[in-house]
């Protein structure tokens, strides 16, 4: 089994939603907000150690072929695969393309992490340790998924449920399905059930008080 990680990066994005700044010819991932560098650098930075990564795949389309190589390229970042998306069919087909690659070069006791090219990350030390765990979990055959504590209500990403418990330990009516009993423990993985909603503000408002919700970044 391998000992390194390789990364696969979703850069094919057009970044409408943070119009008039990103728009579909300058996506937001390819854009400087702070700092010398863009998202889609700093992402390519947080996968630049090569005793933890291989060098990563990169899945876009053919608008933005020439600036993932330029943008790498200015950093000295080697890749291993740019993937051209025919046409934009969201995350599973990119990500299910992306793992076919990962399967032919790399085999298939590899693990890959997905990342998002448009997230700003403070990736300090405990952002890898995180990174370290999900190894780890994900070399036993599982599956992991990075998520956040909402701070607020939220509809943009999904939500990952863990049952009907509130902060108090009281039951709450929350609007995930219960499908497992969760484990956690300190320092591991833990074992949730895999529930995901995009609904309404409403639906949102209930999932924040709900025992340990998370947002669901879209990273694995």
């Amino acid at each position: 089994m391998s000992s390194k990680i390789v990364p696969v990066i979703m850069a094919g994005g057009k970044g409408t939603r943070l119009w008039p700044l990103s728009c579909s010819a300058a996506p937001k991932q390819f854009l400087q907000f702070l700092g010398e560098h863009s998202l889609f650098q700093k992402t390519l930075q947080r996968v630049s150690d090569q005793e933890r990564y291989t060098p990563a795949v990169v899945v876009t389309n053919a608008e933005f072929r020439f600036i993932v190589a330029e943008q790498a390229r200015a950093l000295e970042a080697p890749l291993s695969s740019i993937l051209l998306e025919p046409i934009a069919r969201n995350t599973a087909p990119a990500l299910a393309a992306a793992a076919f690659v990962v399967l032919r070069d790399h085999g298939d006791d590899a693990v890959m992490q997905v990342l998002a090219s448009d997230h700003e990350i403070d990736a300090g030390a405990h952002y890898f340790d995180c990174i370290r765990i999900a190894q780890e979990t994900a070399q036993t055959g599982k599956l992991v998924t990075f998520g956040i504590k909402p701070t607020e209500p939220a509809t943009g990403y999904g939500y990952i449920g863990n049952g009907g418990r509130s902060r108090n330990g009281r039951k709450n009516r929350c609007p995930f399905r219960r499908e497992a009993k969760p484990r956690t423990s300190r320092g591991a993985a833990g074992k949730r059930p895999l529930s995901l909603e995009f609904g309404d503000v409403h639906a949102a408002r209930r999932a924040v008080p709900c025992g340990n919700p998370a947002l669901c970044t879209g990273c694995l």
